[in-house]
């Protein structure tokens, strides 16, 4: 599944000799649904296309960077803050990324605290059940509705989980929450990233615009892996971080044949940079205006129409600076 010549050279033989290819990174059950589809099917070209898979409940967002520290867990955290702060939806907010796990500092959350390795065993039979997720999840300031469930300390079982354990996740993700944001690594070499872009119902790729992000990196990951999991550009939303004035992100996304969700402006004065030391999310940084915006912008797009009415939200307004910093550094 991770072996990516591999992949390319069963394409390449593929296609001299005929054959058709079930797309890489899927379970068992649904590789075994597109064979039987593809048995069905007497030109043998569609198949792909006649697997339908049910997906009830909630929807699972799947965030991941086009490189290393393009900001994608700054999107994640961000927009599921909006989002619960602002909406009347249940969020689950998982940190997926299993070799680099960044939420829980992100948000200065004291101690270890519940994490997704205690759950490994209810995921490895199947029987992990929607309380008993919402039940592991670290709550955060005075936002019940949101759910952080933080990555596992221990990096090194990343290869450990399964692309059944991952379906089994993001099945029960949707039951316990309306929506899930996954934060994932950027590198597709574990179930984790892989299965969860493939099985979640948005894809959200964050890039800069900085042509090693978005061309070298993004291209030469998509063209050694991606397009073997059957995902196409136009399968992914981009969003486009750290923007500044006078820059053109619709001009990146037709590049990358992506629809372009959301253009977030860049904050100065190295704001981002203390926001992660802090452990402050800047959604709640007075000086990151023009962030926030952007942000509940994109929340906006999410929530639909159970966004909250004003007066609803006259609770949740973002504290002042120095509070915000003084609450986050001492959680």
């Amino acid at each position: 599944m991770y072996d990516s010549f591999l992949l390319e050279f069963i394409v390449r033989q593929a296609a001299y000799y005929g054959f058709a290819v079930i797309d890489a990174g899927q379970t068992s059950e649904e590789v075994f649904a597109q064979w039987l589809a593809f048995a069905a099917d007497a030109q043998g070209e569609n198949f792909r296309d006649a697997v339908e898979i049910e997906r009830g409940g909630g929807q699972v967002i799947a965030v991941w960077a086009a490189a290393s520290k393009d900001g994608a867990t700054t999107v994640a955290i961000n927009t599921a803050i909006a989002l619960a702060a602002g909406s009347k939806l249940k969020v689950g907010l998982i940190d997926a990324n299993l070799r680099n796990p960044e939420i829980r500092s992100s948000l200065n959350l004291a101690g270890a605290g519940p994490n997704h390795f205690r759950l490994r065993s209810k995921l490895q039979t199947h029987s992990l059940h929607p309380e008993e997720l919402a039940a592991a999840c670290t709550t955060y300031r005075n936002m019940p509705r949101l759910h952080i469930m933080s990555g596992s300390p221990r990096r090194d079982t990343a290869p450990d989980m399964t692309p059944e354990m991952i379906t089994h996740l993001l099945d029960v993700s949707r039951q316990a929450f309306d929506i899930t944001i996954i934060d994932l690594n950027a590198y597709p070499d574990n179930a984790a990233t892989i299965c969860t872009v493939r099985g979640a119902d948005q894809r959200w790729l964050v890039c800069q615009n900085n042509y090693a992000s978005y061309k070298t990196s993004w291209g030469e990951w998509y063209e050694c892996y991606w397009k073997y999991c059957g995902l196409s550009p136009s399968d992914i939303s981009l969003i486009l971080n750290r923007t500044i004035a006078g820059e053109k992100p619709e001009r990146i996304a037709e590049q990358l044949r992506m629809p372009l969700l959301a253009a977030i402006p860049n904050v100065e004065g190295g704001l981002g940079f203390r926001s992660v030391h802090e452990g402050v999310p800047l959604y709640f940084q007075d000086q990151a205006t023009a962030f926030v915006e952007a942000i509940g912008q994109l929340a906006v797009g999410v929530a639909g129409d159970r966004t909250m009415e004003a007066g609803e939200m006259a609770g949740l307004q973002r504290k002042s600076g120095w509070l915000s910093r003084l609450t986050g550094l001492f959680a």
